[in-house]
Formats: C-alpha cells, sequence, structure tokens
C-alpha cells in the first residue's frame, strides 16, 4: 500500500500567513564540535497545523486533548472545481454517507511554496454548515486557513468548531488523486495549544 505524505516541509521563507511569525532554524552546533544541534523557531499554525478549539474561543479545548481516533482513520479526499470558494452546492453533488473526515484539493493545490496568495480557495460558512449537518469529524484544506482571505469574525471556523469539527490547514495535496484513503495526522503534543504543526499522511485502501 502506498503511502503518501501529504505534510508541507518546514524552511526558512516558506508561506506563511500574514501576521504570523516566519520560520527560522539556527545551527547550534555540528558534528565536528560533537552532534548536530539546532534551534527552532515557528508559530503555532506554520505550514501543515491543525487548529484546536482554543485557537477562536476563551476556554476552548486544546490540541492536547484533540482524541487521537479523530485524527486517524478513513477519509475522502474531494477534488473542487469552484475557483474561488468550496460551496454548500457543490457539496451536495458528492456522497457523504459514512464521510468522517474529508480533505479538500483546490485550485490551491502545489501554491503553498510561492508566496501568500490573496484569492486563495475557501470553505465558505454554508459549506461548513452543510459539512457539520453530514456529521463529519475533521477537515483539512490546501491552503493556510479555511475562512475567507482577511477575514475578521472567522465565519468558517466557527461553523466547525461549533460542531466539534476538527481543522487541519496547509496540506499538500497537489500529488494526491480524489478517492479513499487512511489518513494518519500527528499534531505536536502542546500542553494547552490552540493549535500545532503536524504530520499528515494519507494511505491506499
Amino acid at each position: 500500500m502506498a503511502i503518501h505524505d501529504i505534510t508541507v516541509s518546514l524552511r526558512e521563507g516558506m508561506t506563511i500567513y500574514p501576521g504570523d511569525p516566519p520560520f527560522t532554524r539556527e545551527v547550534v552546533s555540528t558534528v565536528a564540535e560533537g552532534c548536530a544541534l539546532s534551534k527552532l523557531q515557528l508559530g503555532a499554525h506554520t505550514g501543515t497545523h491543525v487548529d484546536a478549539l482554543a485557537h477562536m474561543v476563551e476556554g476552548g479545548s486544546t490540541i492536547d486533548a484533540i482524541p487521537p481516533d479523530v485524527l486517524v482513520g478513513p477519509a475522502v479526499v474531494v477534488e473542487v472545481t469552484h475557483p474561488r470558494r468550496i460551496t454548500r452546492e457543490e457539496l451536495t453533488t458528492h456522497h457523504w454517507d459514512g464521510v468522517e473526515r474529508v480533505l479538500f484539493r483546490t485550485g490551491n493545490a502545489g501554491s503553498l511554496g510561492r508566496s501568500f496568495r490573496e484569492d486563495y480557495v475557501y470553505l465558505d460558512e454554508e459549506a461548513a454548515r452543510f459539512l457539520a449537518e453530514k456529521k463529519v469529524k475533521l477537515v483539512g484544506v490546501d491552503y493556510l486557513s479555511v475562512d475567507p482571505p482577511g477575514s475578521q469574525n472567522h465565519p468558517t471556523h466557527m461553523a466547525l468548531f461549533n460542531a466539534g469539527i476538527v481543522i487541519i490547514e496547509g496540506l499538500n495535496l497537489s500529488h494526491v488523486s480524489p478517492g479513499r484513503y487512511e489518513l494518519i495526522c500527528a499534531p505536536l503534543k502542546v500542553k494547552d495549544g490552540e493549535g500545532a504543526p503536524a504530520r499528515v499522511f494519507l494511505r491506499d485502501l
């Protein structure tokens, strides 16, 4: 069974959401000095990452409280054709029986290695409410936010969070075909964290 790494590599100069801390890596020592050791500095929402409820809600549940059985299990990769947003109308054309985890492959695919794009494809609020109605547990997108660019009140985040849906952002789905897979998502277990970078894989079924 093939395993697909759908994680964005952490590197200096990588795409970040405006206002987030940049990723830096500082060499502390080398093998010649005894061992290779480096210091990393990054935001909790750098690259491929998981959002916890505490990201938007004061006192909300944290990243270390997300049940592992939500982060691991069957998932569907859905190809989105709308050039600007994921809509309820488009979602109704897909089958949702038994779907608990969905990852959206959009026109964003492959663009996370470039400068931040203001016209990224996002998940609109009504589509988020549709997924809540379908009892989806986890939603993943291939850019750095599920919300529209520049959103202040985060309607899509809140529609998902209010339904208890876990969010993965910053996935690299450019090399993955639509279909059914097993998802394996492992965010860093940061005590009381509002989010954390994650290593994420899809395994062919």
